[in-house]
């Protein structure tokens, strides 16, 4: 079964984002459309070029809501909807002014600022960039598709966090179920509360959290690499739709509806993978100018690394000039 589609399903089942990597960025936009479009209607969905339309419009002001339009289709009575499922592109090459101050906020309206009240009341109406009432359909994803590699560009750490984790694309032979793939959603989506997550795996999601953002070189880099603490509850819940997915494809009689440790640890790399950013940091991966600047850089290492044994320089350094992202089939990450 495709790995788009069924990170489409457990998205669309938690009401989340999640984002495709590729090294074919055609190929992975064909495939994305070859996925949904069985699934829902063509009013329903929708591929919007980021860089493209910021080119078009210099204001940015204009810009944001020349992308918010792009999102929304007009009904018979005049209203406005979003589209179910959105495809972003180039999301990659938006300037870094633009993701924090413009396209956070639009995901921020279009969650209603992910309130407590938000979340119980559930608006079928909201606001998005000065443009309502639009109702917002109860699935709902958007979906960037992200090149990597040597095209691979940083991304706002706080415009991340609106994305729930990142898949990479293996154009692997497409077998879905169509029929009743949104009761199928629903129905699962209902039977979230019945996922068992015991205090002990808690404690684990909270001590995998915990190890990632007390991590030493993380000071280095403190916004780039440290995960919000919001992480601890995206890994459970990402466990629980993994959990409910399994008992989905594989019918399990007695219903296994408990989170144990391998889908803590699945959750977790996913969902690692996408938020802690070295590969793009540039006080971790760019050459230094001068030797006053790498003197200084290893200074820094040094005092936070200590003297244990493989934390000298040289051991972190080559560490750092090896940490890269192999495509890896076998892997359930994709990594």
């Amino acid at each position: 079964m495709s790995e788009i589609y069924t990170s489409l399903s457990i998205s669309l089942i938690a009401r989340r984002n999640f984002v495709i990597h590729t090294r074919d960025y055609d190929q992975t936009l064909a495939h994305t459309n070859e996925v949904i479009g069985p699934l829902f209607e063509p009013d329903q969905t929708g591929v919007i070029d980021l860089w493209a339309q910021i080119q078009n419009e210099p204001n940015q002001e204009a810009a944001i809501q020349n992308i918010a339009r792009e999102m929304l289709v007009k009904e018979e009575d005049g209203t406005y909807r979003l589209k179910t499922i959105l495809i972003w592109k180039n999301l990659e090459f938006v300037p870094a002014e633009f993701q924090r101050h413009r396209l956070n906020r639009l995901l921020d309206e279009i969650n209603e600022f992910d309130t407590v009240e938000s979340r119980l009341k559930r608006n079928d109406f909201i606001t998005v960039s000065g443009l309502g009432p639009i109702h917002k359909p109860s699935l709902f994803c958007i979906i960037p598709i992200v090149s990597i590699g040597d095209t691979r560009r940083k991304f706002d750490q706080y415009l991340k966090q609106h994305f729930w984790f990142s898949q990479l694309d293996f154009h692997p032979p497409l077998r879905t179920e169509h029929e009743s793939y949104v009761e199928t959603i629903y129905k699962l989506r209902s039977m979230m509360r019945q996922v068992f997550a015991s205090p002990d795996i808690q404690r684990y999601i909270y001590s995998l959290v915990i190890f990632t953002r007390t991590h030493r070189l993380c000071l280095l880099a403190p916004i780039e690499t440290r995960v919000p603490t919001g992480t601890i509850d995206s890994i459970e819940t990402l466990a629980k739709c993994l959990v409910l997915w399994q008992q989905y494809l594989k019918k399990l009689d007695p219903p296994r509806l408990f989170v144990t440790p391998e889908f803590c640890k699945v959750a977790y790399r996913k969902i690692g993978y996408w938020l802690v950013d070295w590969e793009t940091n540039k006080l971790f991966n760019d050459p230094a100018p001068d030797e006053t600047t790498e003197a200084l850089k290893k200074l820094e290492i040094n005092v936070l690394t200590g003297d244990w044994y493989a934390s000298e320089y040289p051991y972190v350094k080559k560490y750092l000039e090896k940490y890269r992202s192999h495509q890896d089939e076998s892997s359930s990450v994709g990594f």
